[in-house]
């Protein structure tokens, strides 16, 4: 089962005992303050599952970084990656990967010459 799975089903659950645990003491719950309290546990899975995201964070926001989303529009770069994942699977079709291998390797013993 995929870690982003595993981590619903932690957040779910505990989401849920949340819920039986302030509905047993009288207190209301509104939407927000579920979906917050669910998101507050997704954040904290995904900083254990990825080291990463400690190192990176600094970096979140700031201008002329990979993560200056004012400048580099997720929505945009989502599209161009499906657009060249359509183109890869058109060339996939007609390149043949493994001559293309023994080029690569051809030209590298070429160098060495």
């Amino acid at each position: 089962m995929p870690i982003e799975s595993n981590a619903f089903i932690i957040a779910t659950d505990v989401f849920r005992t949340a819920i039986d645990c302030f509905t047993c003491k009288g207190i209301a719950l509104t939407i927000a303050t579920m979906t917050e309290y669910v998101c507050v546990i997704q954040v904290d899975q995904m900083l254990l599952d990825h080291a990463w995201i400690l190192e990176e964070k600094k970096y979140f926001g700031h201008a002329n970084t990979a993560y200056d989303f004012k400048a580099n529009d997720p929505k945009e770069a989502g599209r161009r990656i499906q657009k060249l994942q359509e183109t890869k699977d058109k060339l996939s079709k007609s390149v043949n990967m493994r001559a293309m291998n023994m080029l690569g390797k051809a030209e590298e013993q070429v160098r060495y010459l």
